[in-house]
């Protein structure tokens, strides 16, 4: 059974996630196949950033701007913003998913919140966030890592995947299945659970789907075997 596209209701802390480069990597990890960005809302505090060159964002990444104006010496009025709006977002019936850019980690309240309320959350920063927060979430976009496995030499990239190798033959050996295979959808679960940030494309590959990813990248040390139907996958142990 598929599951149902989520429409995702992008909110981004814009004093501290705005580089262009990083804003197109989280909308092109956004808009797969099987999601859709349905509103994005830029919260800017600090006049600073903004300007022409920021207009002209706005417009490519299609965002709306949302200037927080704070009274005495608030700091987070941004904060309280995207706070505010995620509570009047829970009630659109057309949004079941939040995404929240940011490079700090004062979300942590909202985010149970809206999972209190069966809505999906994907968090998203350009730089490294401590596990506490992104296990709160049911997903996370670690640009950075992204952006970082572009520029890494192969040699580099390899160590990563051969680390990454060594965790998904451990969990056959837990799964007792290290003869045989398991679902494509249990290591799926498993990587996530693992690391909320998981992502093929944090290790250089050039899309997000694990599919790929064992078809190319992974090749060398597991077999992809397909059901009849064609759309049940299985991994096994490719022998040495």
């Amino acid at each position: 059974m598929n599951e149902p596209i989520k429409r995702i209701a992008l909110l981004i802390d814009y004093d501290n996630f705005n580089n262009e480069e990083d804003l197109d990597i989280l909308l092109k990890e956004l808009n797969k196949e099987d999601q859709l960005v349905v509103t994005s809302i830029a919260y800017i505090s600090n006049t600073e950033t903004t300007g022409k060159k920021t207009k002209d964002k706005w417009i490519k990444f299609n965002l709306t701007p949302k200037l927080c104006v704070g009274y005495g010496n608030n700091k987070n009025v941004a904060d309280i913003e995207i706070a505010i709006d995620s509570m009047e977002l829970l009630n659109k019936d057309f949004i079941n998913s939040f995404c929240y850019a940011t490079n700090d980690s004062d979300f942590s309240s909202i985010i149970k919140k809206v999972k209190s309320e069966n809505k999906f959350v994907i968090g998203a920063s350009s730089k490294n966030m401590r596990d506490t927060y992104t296990s709160l979430c049911d997903e996370f976009i670690s640009v950075n890592l992204i952006k970082e496995a572009k520029d890494k030499k192969s040699d580099l990239v390899n160590k990563d995947i051969i680390a990454l190798v060594d965790k998904i033959k451990n969990f056959f050996i837990e799964q007792n299945k290290q003869n045989s295979k398991l679902y494509l959808s249990q290591i799926s679960e498993f990587l996530k659970k693992d690391s909320r940030n998981f992502n093929p494309k944090n290790y250089g590959a050039s899309n997000s789907k694990l599919l790929s990813f064992f078809e190319k990248e992974l090749s060398s040390f597991f077999n992809v075997i397909r059901d009849k139907d064609n759309t049940t996958y299985y991994i096994s142990i490719k022998s040495k």
